[in-house]
């Protein structure tokens, strides 16, 4: 067996819209995009690749650009990989919201933290996990209310 990379390993999607004037009552009438089609660039699975290299490889978005470029031949700019990633981050805060109330209910759990770098800042990040569940969050600092906020009433 040998296993290869696709030569594009991706696929694209053109749509195409029009707007009309209307002789008559001289309105404009645009057309719409297909029920659950995006109007973004990206796709889920793209926006998702683009944003765990960032968030769990750690990797920069200048190296998460060459990469795209260099690998899957996609030109992308160092501010889309940016605002992907805060789409990301808005996307699955109502699951982290639901994991950081159940762990509150969890009879063990443990913390800890580890140095972070936020918009090129010292931060922290939290790690609390249980033997079900990990949370993790990132505070401006180490400090006791950083602390507070990610242990919350455990």
């Amino acid at each position: 067996q040998i296993l290869e990379l696709l030569e594009k390993p991706y696929f694209i999607t053109e749509y195409r819209l029009q707007s009309r004037l209307c002789p008559c009552c001289n309105q404009t009438s645009h057309g719409h995009l297909p029920e659950g089609v995006s109007p973004r660039n990206f796709g889920p699975r793209l926006t998702a690749a683009l944003s765990l290299m960032a968030g769990v490889f750690h990797m920069s978005r200048r190296d998460i650009t060459s990469l795209a470029k260099d690998i899957l031949g996609i030109e992308i700019s160092l501010g889309t990989v940016s605002s992907l990633e805060g789409l990301v981050t808005d996307a699955i805060a109502g699951a982290h919201q639901e994991v950081a109330e159940a762990i509150q209910k969890e009879e063990v759990a443990g913390i800890d933290d580890s140095s972070w770098r936020k918009d090129n800042k010292y931060a922290c990040l939290w790690a609390m996990t249980s033997s079900r569940l990990p949370l993790y969050r990132i505070t401006v600092d180490k400090s006791e209310k950083s602390a507070a906020s990610v242990v919350g009433d455990f």
